[in-house]
């Protein structure tokens, strides 16, 4: 209305643009063992301006198409150039059930067993076995059999869905060899020929197998031996790995030097029945000598027998009955 009083009219039309922006979300795939991700997209006919994606494991994305690794549930929140939002959920499947697995416990190598047999299982349908070992070992069975390397052995099981798990085996060397030190014998000699091997002990689980001069043989840990030589061992372990050894067993068995001899100016008669027997030796024992020296005076009685001579005796300096 003018200050005149005069009064006019016009009429305006205002455009409103609330429409929401419409919509759908999809996944390229469901996420297992062998497809572990998927791409989620839109599909829509009005031009959208700014994405806010949402999901499990405080997943969030402003793309327009995120990839994912995990199945579960994802929130859209999209927007076109009036302001105006749309919600949409959708929900992405994930299949990664793991197969069941078991293995032979670990084991070893030994002297008594050379080979180990490998096995495995799962009770899962539809597996497939894998496995690799020490020197480019492989198979693609459950139970590849003996195997004689030590290390450590992996098996993978692979289900039908892809997904895969692993179990190993190790196999050690139990091959020791047992070990010992033996005692230096004790010396023999003409009064006693025997004598014990020492040093072998006999609580550590060992089987002893002793052989020696003129057919000696023991089971035992420290036997009685009897004579010198070389006697030999062989110790078993419990892990069936042997060990040679051999010890010698020496005599001292050097006789006595004996020189006697009767002093050439004794001359036996019936008159002189003594006689001096001279003893140069360096070793000699005291009986020996008297035996020596009454086989001579008996040789002398036994001829003056006969001719009536009188006794024969010994000279006081080397008497019959004095040791020497």
């Amino acid at each position: 209305m003018a200050p005149n009083g005069c009064v006019d009219s016009l009429e305006l039309t205002v455009a409103i643009d609330t429409i929401p922006p419409d919509f759908t979300i999809s996944s390229s795939n469901d996420i297992d063992c062998s497809i572990t991700t998927s791409t989620l997209s839109i599909n829509s006919t009005d031009t959208l301006a700014n994405f806010s994606w949402t999901g499990p494991g405080g997943f969030t994305s402003s793309d327009e198409e995120p990839e994912i690794n995990m199945g579960g549930t994802y929130n859209l929140i999209a927007s076109t150039a009036n302001g105006c939002t749309s919600e949409r959920t959708i929900e992405v499947s994930q299949t990664a059930d793991l197969p069941d697995i078991s293995v032979v416990a670990d084991g070893s190598i030994s002297c008594n067993n050379t080979a180990f047999e490998l096995n495995g299982n799962s009770d899962t349908d539809g597996v497939t076995f894998e496995w690799i070992g020490p020197n480019s070992f492989t198979s693609g069975i459950a139970n590849p059999g003996m195997v004689t390397d030590t290390g450590t052995y992996i098996l993978t099981v692979t289900a039908p869905n892809g997904c895969s798990i692993m179990n190993e085996v190790r196999i050690m060397a139990d091959t020791l060899r047992p070990t010992l030190t033996l005692d230096i014998p004790e010396v023999l000699n003409c009064n006693n020929m025997t004598t014990t091997l020492m040093g072998a002990p006999d609580d550590a689980g060992f089987t002893f197998e002793w052989s020696g001069p003129n057919g000696q043989s023991f089971t035992e840990a420290e036997p009685t031996v009897e004579g010198p030589g070389i006697y030999n061992l062989t110790v078993i372990g419990e892990n069936g790995c042997t060990n040679l050894f051999a010890v010698e067993v020496d005599i001292d068995d050097v006789e006595p030097a004996l020189s006697i001899s009767i002093d050439p100016n004794d001359i036996l008669t019936c008159n002189n029945t003594d006689f001096s027997l001279i003893n140069t030796s360096v070793y000699y024992k005291a009986h020996s000598l008297h035996f020596f020296g009454y086989m001579v005076y008996t040789f002398i009685l036994l001829i003056c027998k006969y001719v009536s001579f009188p006794p024969i005796s010994f000279s006081s300096k080397y008497p019959k009955s004095t040791s020497l």
